[in-house]
């Protein structure tokens, strides 16, 4: 018979155990058996029949080897028990053939009479997170009696088995009554005048519990006593009790222990590859020891917990020296291969990867039994519930086999429904709402690839359950239990239903804090989140022992500890709280140690730390000086230690940190719908020679577009708590309609705002020259030629501006947020004269669990107004002295009330801080009709229309084929203020406008963290409003989507897009190819 490991393998007779409660049975000297022969049983009880089924296992894990092991275990005691009759395992399954068993009463009444038992009983152990619940049901063949049940928990596995023992005598006490036995008589015949004498010395003792164990102990201390040639027992049930015999054979000279009842040697045999020595080591039977029948089969159960053995006998052999205890191995055979058959939906190398049984290894089934139920958990957690896994054992050669495991994949059932019972402060949607869990929609067509919505991983739901656990603690239901999921499969889908017993809600009831006296206590627990009066919440307890440690922490005291006591009153339901404080001494800052910075210099880092030598210890200034030097982005990692010394309420702060590259150099190429092909170029270094120093220079350079820009930024200028930043720039950058050259630079003050430096203060000046350069000659909207008529314009402007930077990554945040806003003016020098405020608010956040992993949303807004101060006379336009009417006009009286030089104007599109994705770089705003020169000097007329009476020949050679359509219509220059009044939109400008509004929404997600490649899909939408016009009316916006990808490479961000405008006009192209290098913040 194979053990699987279990010392219940070897029957209570093969170990010499008499039933003592049998009516008048003897138990003849094993000794007088042939040596080397199992010892047969003991006799026949006339207690209650019991048969025990094996109990079934509810779990995740893979431990359903427990229900069978429990089952013989509880067979075990309940033989031991000495009053029930427990039948051969045998018997239960010609009784309840099928792997699942019965489970009604009737079912088992039948099973009962038809193997011939008073009672059944069966049995379920449940595993969730670590706990176990054992349920145990008896069920009498007598239609008459009622089932009773036995319910137990364990904390932990080893709990579960000590609990065994437990089971037996609840299943005793309910099935052969409320009390044991009590011994009425003990008596010793055959001893004579020694009977004396050795009573004694017995365990067993008149009015007394009667134990069978208890009775084997003394038999066998008899059988070791001096003089005695044999020993036997007998017992016999009385009106009073059991009456315990012992009938003594004494031999004619005094044997010593090792003799009679002693243990002249210990042997192993049948073993091959496991040396003896190996097999000894684990058991505690000892030549020269007692021959105990408990302890031997506590050997077996070590032998077979090697896994190495099939099969464990024990035999005993008399000598004249004593017993010789033979323990009879059969190994398992070893393992030579492993193969897997069945599955079509599931890799193998998949399930290879969650085997744990391995070719080379011995046979160990319980590891079967577990490796089956691996790949079983596998096809679950894959929604395949009705999954079936086999394994077959193909003989190969000599103790060798190969293990083929065998799928019956069946169909992959969609979880259709999950229902909560017993739940009355929550719904079910309230439950299930923070599940990664999600049941099958009809939607689910579309987003099961990414949500696995309609599939069930038990594992997963377990971890979902742990979320309604917390629901409710935090709802005050502090004795909430949630059940085990019961999965009910149809031809449907999956239907799980969960039990839920809520208990009393329980409220705060009184708060104090113990332990320190020197603290304003009413004060302090202003600052707990759990007040008194509310309904309890254990994480607002938890968080409020966070917050009081890091009150302790942060004025000094290095080892404050605080430990919340409760005390829960059912009655009242309430909750008293006390937090124990223990402050111990104040701690102080003896060193600080910096290691690991091979580039960058000491007072570089040390200027970040927020603490000094000789400071008060802080716990707060200690994270907050671990966020300043990960900001600086010089490390890769940051690690602080607090380091006790040898001088008491002391503390040396070491700071180790490991070197990141700060410096790159790239070069690129890339394409957009917008500027063709463009190369570009980039040299960085943001701790340049070690000091902080941050400088940069790159070239952008296309058909389209050319940018040359160099900086240098100190972010501790001169040794104070400024930062300067120097910039110069030269750029080319080609509209619509034409190009703008500037040329020009920057000087910024930086201040931070807080300690954390994540919210700072800047001062700007910056000095620019602009000019346009005309690509149509002579033609385009007035706001265009005004600028051609003035050649190079300055621009001088002072700005202020505050940012708040919480991002927990530069170029890849999945948190934080970036707020700004800026107000700059201009006019003291330079043409331009205006007063401009802008606001940025970008927030970025994390995705629900159900989207896929570490995904994130961005969700953005930009919005701008600048209002002018120039005049028309300030562009220094010539008038007309010549006669003009609304069909022909001078510059000086067309778009009058747009006063806002060009180069100041908001024009949308394509990416960068006007970003409108979908739409080409600088190509949404405002428009107004292209202009020509009339045949009068000075004079303008709309391109679209021709001179009365004169044919327009200036169009001849210039305009396109769409330029050149015939209208029937004119439409006056003055009015032309919007796209719905021009006949022809080709025939117009963008000019921009002077307020701005930019929205976008965005759902990121990896692609290939390895290689730091990122997909993202967008919707932007917002427009550029000329000064007449509203800024939130929405139904100007314009509106675009696409897809792109970023890669996050050793040279920079790269960035691809490929956008759609939604509302398309005649004009604009679809789709849009942006190509960004080095990043382009929105």
């Amino acid at each position: 018979m194979a053990c699987l490991g279990l010392a219940w393998a070897v029957p209570a007779a093969a170990v010499g155990a008499p039933d003592p409660a049998a009516t008048a049975v003897g138990a003849p000297d094993p000794a007088a058996r042939s040596a080397g022969e199992p010892e047969p049983g003991a006799g026949v009880s006339a207690q209650p029949s019991v048969l025990v089924l094996a109990f079934r296992v509810h779990s995740a894990k893979p431990i359903d080897y427990l229900g069978e092991s429990l089952a013989n275990l509880v067979r075990s005691r309940l033989e031991a028990s000495g009053r029930v009759r427990v039948l051969d395992p045998g018997a239960a399954a010609a009784a309840a053939p099928g792997s699942g068993g019965p489970t009604g009463d009737a079912a088992l009444r039948r099973v009962a009479a038809r193997a011939g038992a008073a009672w059944v009983v069966t049995g379920s152990v449940t595993e969730l997170a670590g706990r176990y619940s054992l349920d145990v049901r008896m069920t009498p063949e007598a239609p008459g009696l009622e089932a009773q049940t036995l319910v137990l928990t364990a904390d932990a596995d080893d709990v579960l088995l000590s609990r065994v023992n437990e089971v037996a005598d609840g299943v005793v006490e309910r099935v052969a009554g409320s009390t044991p036995p009590v011994v009425a008589r003990v008596s010793i015949e055959g001893a004579g005048n020694a009977a004396g004498q050795l009573l004694p010395k017995l365990g067993t003792r008149s009015g007394g519990a009667y134990d069978s164990a208890t009775v084997r102990d003394d038999l066998a201390l008899l059988r070791a006593e001096p003089g005695v040639a044999s020993a036997a027992v007998e017992t016999e049930r009385g009106p009073d009790g059991i009456v315990v015999r012992y009938r003594l054979t004494l031999g004619g000279a005094p044997r010593g222990p090792s003799r009679a009842g002693g243990i002249a040697e210990v042997r192993v045999r049948g073993n091959r590859r496991i040396e003896s020595a190996a097999i000894l080591a684990r058991v505690a039977t000892r030549a020269g020891g007692t021959y105990r029948s408990a302890q031997i089969a506590r050997d077996v159960r070590e032998i077979n917990a090697l896994g190495f053995f099939r099969n464990v006998r024990v035999f005993r052999e008399q000598t004249p020296a004593g017993f010789v205890v033979v323990f009879e191995v059969e190994e398992n055979p070893v393992v030579r291969q492993i193969s897997i058959s069945g599955n079509e939906n599931v890799e193998g190398d998949k399930i290879r990867d969650i085997l744990t049984l391995t070719t080379g290894s011995t046979l160990d089934y319980p590891l079967l039994f577990e490796n089956r139920e691996r790949i079983a958990a596998l096809y679950r957690a894959q929604g395949y519930y009705l999954a079936e896994v086999s394994y077959e054992i193909d003989p190969l050669a000599e103790h060798a086999v190969g293990i083929h495991f065998v799928v019956d994949e069946n169909e992959k059932l969609k979880l259709r429904k999950i229902e909560f019972v017993g739940n009355e402060a929550f719904g079910d949607d309230e439950l299930v709402q923070d599940f990664q869990t999600k049941r099958w929609r009809w939607w689910s067509y579309a987003t099961s690839w990414f949500d696995r919505s309609g599939t069930y991983a038990e594992p997963l739901f377990l971890q979902d359950l742990q979320t309604v656990q917390k629901r409710y603690a935090d709802a005050g239901y502090l004795q909430a239990e949630i059940g085990e999921p019961k999965v009910i499969p149809s031809p449907e889908g999956l239907d799980v239903k969960v039990h839920i017993s809520e208990g009393l809600r329980f409220d705060v009831g009184s708060i104090a804090i113990a332990g320190d006296e020197t603290v304003d206590v009413e004060k302090l627990k202003q600052r707990l989140l759990l007040k008194e009066g509310d309904v309890f919440n254990r994480t607002y307890l938890s968080d409020s022992v966070t917050l009081l440690t890091e009150y302790y922490t942060n004025r000094g005291f290095y080892f404050a500890n605080v430990q919340p006591l409760s005390n829960v009153s059912d009655t009242d339901q309430v909750v008293d709280v006390i937090f124990q404080v223990r402050k111990g001494p104040l701690y102080f800052i003896r060193e600080i140690d910096i290691s690991g910075n091979t580039v960058t210099v000491d007072p570089v880092v040390r200027r970040e730390v927020a603490l000094v030598e000789g400071e008060l210890y802080s716990q707060r200034a200690v994270m907050l000086s671990r966020l300043r030097i990960e900001g600086s982005g010089y490390f890769e990692e940051v690690d602080i230690q607090m380091q006790p010394t040898e001088v008491s309420e002391q503390l040396d702060m070491e700071v180790r940190v490991v070197e990141r590259p700060t410096g790159s150099f790239s070069f690129g190429a890339g394409y957009s719908s917008q500027d063709g092909i463009v190369g570009t170029g980039s040299l960085q270094q943001s701790n340049l020679f070690g000091r902080g120093f941050a400088t940069t220079a790159s070239v952008e350079y296309g058909g389209e577009t050319q940018r040359f820009y160099l900086s240098l930024t100190d972010p501790y200028f001169l040794g104070s708590e400024w930062s300067l930043s120097v910039t110069g720039f030269s750029t080319l950058v080609n509209f619509e309609s034409y190009e703008q050259s500037q040329i020009g630079g920057e000087f910024s003050l930086g201040h931070a705002l807080t300690e954390d430096k994540r919210n700072r203060l800047y001062l700007r000046y910056s000095y620019q020259r602009k000019k346009l350069v005309d690509e149509r000659y002579l033609t385009g909207a007035a706001l265009i030629l005004r600028e051609f008529e003035g050649g190079w314009r300055d621009v001088s402007m002072l700005g202020i501006s505050v940012q708040s930077d919480t991002r927990n990554d530069r170029f890849a945040p999945t948190e934080g947020w970036d707020i700004g806003a800026n107000l700059d003016g201009a006019g003291l020098l330079g043409f331009a004269k205006f007063a401009r405020a802008e606001l940025r608010a970008i927030f970025y956040l994390g995705a629900p669990r159900w989207l896929l992993p570490n995904s994130s949303f961005v969700v953005g807004t930009r919005l701008g107004y600048a209002y002018p101060f120039n005049s028309i006379s300030d562009f220094g336009l010539a008038g007309s002295p010549l006669p003009h009417d609304d069909t022909i006009r001078p510059l000086t009286e067309i778009d009058t009330n747009l006063k806002l030089p060009l180069s100041e104007r908001y024009i949308l599109g394509g990416l960068g801080e006007f970003q409108l994705r979908g739409f080409r770089a600088r190509s949404v705003g405002p428009r107004r009709p292209i202009l020509r020169p009339g045949q009068s000097a000075g004079l303008y007329l709309p391109l679209e229309k021709e001179e009365a009476g004169v044919r327009d020949r200036s169009a001849e050679g210039i305009a396109s084929d769409n330029l050149r359509q015939e209208v029937s219509t004119y439409c006056p220059v003055e009015p032309c203020n919007g796209i719905d009044q021009v006949n022809n939109i080709y025939s117009t400008d963008v000019i921009g406008g002077n307020q701005f509004i930019s929205s976008t929404l965005e759902y990121r997600f990896p692609i290939s963290e390895t290689l730091g490649l990122q997909g993202l899909v967008f919707f932007d939408t917002g427009n550029a409003f000329a000064e007449d016009e509203l800024l939130f009316d929405v139904t100007d916006w314009r509106y675009g989507t696409g897809v792109g990808v970023q890669w996050f490479s050793p040279f920079g961000p790269l960035a691809v897009i490929m956008g759609f405008p939604l509302d398309k006009l005649a004009v604009e192209d679809s789709p849009v190819f942006e190509f960004s290098m080095g990043g382009a913040d929105f």
